[in-house]
């Protein structure tokens, strides 16, 4: 993730990382964002592992974790760990159920099950899409 010129967060490809120093990517704090099919073999990022990576990101930011800390969980498993990671009220928000679906369907142990980028931003979108039409959906009546 990187930030533009006003500070926006700009999600960019970890199949980047290839062309730094090697040294980098077997960083211990780097592994954890690296796919199973990446870590396991000499097989290069690809945009399925890019996908992982950003699943994994976005556990991060949700539990406020770092992946290392991230316990393998199976998928009906991590709503409630998610939940119990947070320190505030976000828990009760259906925002935070739908946006740990799609960090645990990124980071699918298999590439074939996970999303390709362009649809995960189209889920990110219909998560907003639906909160914006909450926020002004009236409310009271009878």
């Amino acid at each position: 993730v990187l930030l533009g010129g006003d500070f926006e967060a700009c999600v960019t490809d970890y199949c980047l990382a290839v062309l730094t120093d090697s040294s980098f990517t077997e960083d211990p704090d780097v592994v954890a964002y690296k796919a199973p099919e990446v870590r396991k073999s000499n097989r290069r990022a690809t945009s399925k592992s890019d996908v992982y990576a950003f699943g994994v990101l976005l556990l991060e930011l949700l539990t406020g974790k770092h992946p290392s800390k991230h316990p393998f969980l199976a998928p009906t498993d991590l709503q409630d760990w998610v939940k119990a990671m947070r320190d505030d009220d976000f828990s009760e928000d259906n925002r935070l159920e739908m946006l740990t679906e799609v960090a645990s369907i990124c980071s699918a142990t298999s590439p074939e099950q996970r999303p390709a980028m362009w649809q995960v931003l189209k889920m990110i979108q219909g998560i907003k899409d639906s909160v914006s039409m909450e926020d002004i959906a009236p409310t009271g009546l009878s």
